[in-house]
C-alpha cells in the first residue's frame, strides 16, 4: 500500500530515472506549503542558527559541564536539509561554523570579533565536514525516498489503470491458481456466474452443469479450464464452445478461450480464460439457418405438385389442414416460440381456428372455447380492426377479457396478420408462455416475412385448387408461377433486414476491437491474445453472413430469371482479366487452399457481360473449394479451341455418378449422399442452374466431366470476339 506520506508528496508524480542529480528530484516545497521553497530556506537559516546560538547559551547557564555545543547546530543543519534541500543547509553548515568560531572557540565566551586563524580553523573543519555530511546523506536519503514514493504512486496508479480496464471488459475474465482456484474475476464473470462459493474446480463444474454444444456433460479433464492448466492453448479455432447455468439458473453458451500462466523458473502458476456469452449470436445463427430451411421448404411447396392434394377438396377454410399445419410448424421453429396457432378466416368472413403447435389435447380445446366467448365483446372487435389495418402489436392478455387466456398459459401473443392483397385472411400467433417476452426488432420483422410468406403460399394453395377445379389451365399456372416469383422477390427482401442488421453489429464489432487493440497496450499479452481471438470469431461470422446473403441474391436471380428480368450489359472484355480476379478473389478468401490458374499468352476477348460471368467462375469455384479437402488443389485453365473460349475448374473432390450429371443443373437439384470437405454446408440448389441460364444467355455452353472417387471438371465456352477492323 502507498505511504501516506508519500501521496501527500506526490499529487502528479512522474517517474524518476535512479541516475538522476537531486536537484532535478521533485521535494516536497515543491508540491507542499508557499513556505517550503528554497528562498524561504536562505531565509531561515540565520534564523534558525540564532536560535540555536540561543539554545546554547542557555545550554551554558544550565549544563556548564556539557561539552559538545554542536549538537544544536547539527539538529538545525539536518532539519533544513530535510526540509529546504542542499543549497539552504550548507550556508547553515557555513554560518553555524561561523557562529562556533565567533562565539565558543575563544577561551572566554565573549561577545567580540576574533580573527580566524588556523587554530580556530582546524577546530572548525570537523564541525564543517561532519555538518556538510549530514545535509549530503538527508539530502540523498529524501532524494531516494521520494523516488521511491514516486514509484509507488505510479506503480499505484498502473495498477488502478489495469483494475479498471480489466472490470470493463464485457467478457468474463477469470483467473485461476495452478489447482483450479479462482484468484481473480470481473464484473463480467460475476454477473454471468454466482462465485460467491468456493469448492473443488470438479464440484464447480458439476455445480454450473457444464456440457458440450450437444448437451452432453464434460468429463474433468474435458473442461476448458482442465485443459488450460495442462498447458494448452484454446485461441481461434482450438476455442471450446460449452453450455453451463448461469446466476439466475439459465442456460448459457460460451465460447471459451485461455492460456496458461507460467512462473518465473517456468513452472505453470496459473491460467486466464475468457468467457464469452455467445447466447444470442448462437439464436440468431440457428434463427437464420431455420428461416433458409423453411425457404427452402416453402419454395419446394410452390414448386412441387401434390397429386394427393390436387385430388382432394376443401371447403371450410382456405388451405388444406396438412399445408397449415406445416406452415405453423414451420413458424414454431424459426422463431423458437413456445406456442404458435393460426386462425384462418373461412368463407363467411369469421375467424376460425385451424392449427395449434406447443399446446396440449386439453389446453386446444380450451383455447378454442375461449376464442369462441370473445367473439362477441368489444375488445375482440378492436383486435380484429387493428389486424385487418395491417398491425403487428403484443396483445396484453393479463387484462380482461384476455386474462381468460391464463387456462392455456398465455399471456403477452404476438399477433401477425395473414393478409393479401390488404385483405385479411387469418392470424398468426405466437407467444413465450406466460412471461412477459420482451420481442425485438429482428423477431418481429421475421414474423412478419413468416406471416406474408404463409399468406403467398395459402394463395398458391387456392390458385392450385382453383387449376384443379379448371382442369389445369393455362392462365391458372402462368398465375402460380408469377406468385411463386413474388414470392422469392418478397422473401429475399424480408430477409435482407436482419442480414443487413446483422452484418452491421459484427463489423462495428470488429472496428471496435481493433481499434482497443491498436491503442497502447494496458493489458497483458495472454488477454491480447484473446482479444485477437475474439476478432477471429467476428470474422468468421462475417463470413458467414456474407454466405447468406450471396444466398439471397442467388434467389433473387432466380426470380428474375422466370420473370425474364435478367439484364445483361454487353461489352466487349477480356476473359482472361475476368477469371483472373475471380481466382484471386477466391484466393483472399480461402487461404486455407490452393488455387493454380493457367492462362494462355494473350487477351482472349469476348462479348459478354463481364460481372455475369465472373459470377459463373465464383460459383465453379466455390463448389470446387466446398467439396475439396484443404491439401487438394483447385486448378482453373482458360484456353482457345477454335472459335470459343473455354473456362475449366477442375478438383479433387468425391465425384459424381453419370445418373447425378444428368440433374446437376436443375432448379433446387441438390446432390445427396456428398460431404462437404470445407466452408458452409448450407446451400439452394441453385447456383448451377443460375450459371447455365447466364451461359446460354451469351450463346455459349455448360458441361462437366466426372469420375466417382477421381473428381469434377466443370466448363462452359463463349464464343469469341473479334472487333471490325
Amino acid at each position: 500500500m502507498l505511504h501516506k506520506r508519500a501521496i501527500s508528496h506526490y499529487h502528479e508524480p512522474k517517474s524518476l530515472p535512479l541516475g538522476e542529480a537531486s536537484r532535478d528530484v521533485p521535494h516536497a516545497k515543491q508540491h507542499g506549503s508557499f513556505w517550503l521553497h528554497d528562498p524561504f530556506g536562505y531565509l531561515f537559516s540565520p534564523l534558525l542558527v540564532g536560535l540555536g546560538l540561543a539554545v546554547l547559551k542557555l545550554e551554558f547557564f544550565f549544563l556548564p559541564a556539557f561539552h559538545f555545543p554542536g549538537a544544536p547546530f547539527f539538529f538545525i543543519i539536518l532539519l533544513v536539509a530535510y526540509v529546504w534541500g542542499l543549497g539552504p543547509a550548507l550556508l547553515t553548515v557555513a554560518l553555524c561554523g561561523l557562529a562556533l568560531d565567533f562565539f565558543y572557540f575563544p577561551a572566554t565566551f565573549t561577545f567580540r570579533f576574533d580573527i580566524i586563524t588556523a587554530k580556530s580553523f582546524a577546530q572548525m573543519l570537523p564541525f564543517v565536514v561532519v555538518g556538510s555530511l549530514i545535509s549530503i546523506i538527508t539530502v540523498q536519503r529524501e532524494t531516494v525516498h521520494k523516488r521511491v514514493a514516486a514509484a509507488e504512486y505510479e506503480q499505484y496508479k498502473r495498477a488502478s489503470e489495469l483494475e479498471a480496464t480489466f472490470e470493463a471488459i464485457a467478457d468474463s475474465v477469470l483467473i485461476f491458481d495452478d489447482e483450479g482456484n479462482i484468484r481473480r474475476s470481473n464484473k463480467a464473470a460475476r454477473q454471468l456466474f454466482s462465485l460467491a462459493e468456493t469448492f473443488p474446480l470438479a464440484e464447480r463444474a458439476a455445480h454450473f452443469a457444464v456440457c458440450d454444444e450437444q448437451g452432453t456433460p464434460l468429463l474433468f479433464e474435458q473442461l476448458p479450464i482442465t485443459r488450460v492448466l495442462k498447458g494448452e492453448v484454446l485461441t481461434g479455432t482450438e476455442a471450446a464452445d460449452v453450455q453451463a447455468l448461469g446466476a439466475q439458473g439459465q442456460k448459457v453458451q460460451i465460447s471459451v478461450t485461455g492460456a496458461p500462466i507460467y512462473a518465473v523458473d517456468g513452472r505453470l502458476s496459473g491460467a486466464v480464460v475468457v468467457l464469452r456469452d455467445v447466447t444470442t449470436r448462437r439464436q440468431l445463427e440457428k434463427r437464420t439457418h431455420h428461416a433458409l430451411g423453411a425457404l427452402l421448404t416453402m419454395a419446394e411447396t410452390l414448386v412441387q405438385r401434390d397429386t394427393a392434394h390436387e385430388e382432394s377438396q376443401v371447403t371450410s377454410i382456405t388451405a388444406t389442414q396438412e399445408t397449415v399445419t406445416r406452415l405453423v410448424k414451420m413458424a414454431h421453429k424459426t422463431l423458437g416460440c413456445m406456442h404458435a396457432s393460426i386462425t384462418l378466416v373461412d368463407d363467411a368472413g369469421v375467424l376460425q381456428p385451424a392449427v395449434y403447435i406447443g399446446f396440449s389435447a386439453e389446453q386446444e380445446r380450451n383455447a378454442q372455447r375461449i376464442g369462441q366467448s370473445l367473439k362477441e365483446s368489444n375488445a375482440y372487435a378492436s383486435v380484429i380492426k387493428r389486424l385487418q389495418l395491417n398491425e403487428v402489436f403484443v396483445l396484453d392478455a393479463t387484462i380482461p377479457p384476455f386474462n381468460i387466456w391464463a387456462e392455456v398459459g398465455v399471456s403477452h401473443p404476438l399477433l401477425v396478420p395473414i393478409a393479401l392483397n390488404e385483405q385479411l385472411i387469418g392470424v398468426l400467433s405466437l407467444d413465450y408462455g406466460d412471461i412477459d417476452y420482451d420481442y425485438d426488432t429482428d423477431e418481429i420483422a421475421l414474423a412478419q416475412a413468416t406471416g406474408r410468406l404463409i399468406a403467398l403460399v395459402i394463395e398458391r394453395d387456392r390458385l392450385e385448387r382453383q387449376r384443379t377445379e379448371a382442369h389445369a389451365n393455362e392462365v391458372s399456372l402462368r398465375e402460380a408461377n408469377r406468385r411463386m416469383d413474388d414470392f422469392l422477390g418478397i422473401a429475399s427482401h424480408e430477409l435482407r433486414t436482419p442480414l443487413t442488421a446483422m452484418k452491421g453489429y459484427i463489423q462495428v464489432a470488429d472496428i471496435k476491437l481493433t481499434r482497443f487493440m491498436a491503442q497502447p497496450p494496458c493489458v497483458s499479452d495472454e488477454l491480447v491474445g484473446a482479444f485477437e481471438a475474439l476478432q477471429h470469431l467476428f470474422q468468421k461470422a462475417d463470413a458467414q453472413a456474407e454466405l447468406l446473403n450471396r444466398l439471397v441474391n442467388d434467389l433473387v436471380d432466380v426470380s428474375r430469371i422466370h420473370t425474364n428480368k435478367l439484364r445483361l450489359n454487353l461489352a466487349a472484355c477480356d476473359l482472361v482479366e475476368v477469371v483472373s480476379n475471380a481466382v484471386q478473389e477466391q484466393r483472399q478468401m480461402a487461404i486455407s487452399h490452393t488455387i493454380s490458374l493457367q492462362l494462355p499468352g494473350n487477351g482472349v476477348h469476348v462479348f459478354a457481360d463481364a460481372d455475369r460471368i465472373g459470377q459463373v467462375v465464383t460459383n465453379y469455384l466455390t463448389n470446387a473449394l466446398k467439396y475439396s479437402a484443404t491439401t487438394a488443389a483447385v486448378a482453373v485453365r482458360l484456353s482457345v479451341e477454335g472459335n470459343a473460349a473455354r473456362v475449366e475448374v477442375s478438383d479433387k473432390g468425391p465425384g459424381l455418378a453419370s445418373e447425378q450429371m444428368v440433374h446437376l443443373w436443375e432448379r433446387f437439384y441438390q446432390v445427396p449422399g456428398i460431404m462437404v470437405q470445407s466452408g458452409s454446408s448450407v446451400g439452394l440448389g441453385i447456383g448451377l442452374y443460375i450459371c447455365e441460364t447466364i451461359v446460354s444467355s451469351h450463346g455459349g455452353a455448360v458441361g462437366v466431366h466426372s469420375t466417382p472417387g477421381q473428381g469434377s471438371t466443370f466448363w462452359f465456352t463463349l464464343p469469341l470476339y473479334e472487333e471490325a477492323g
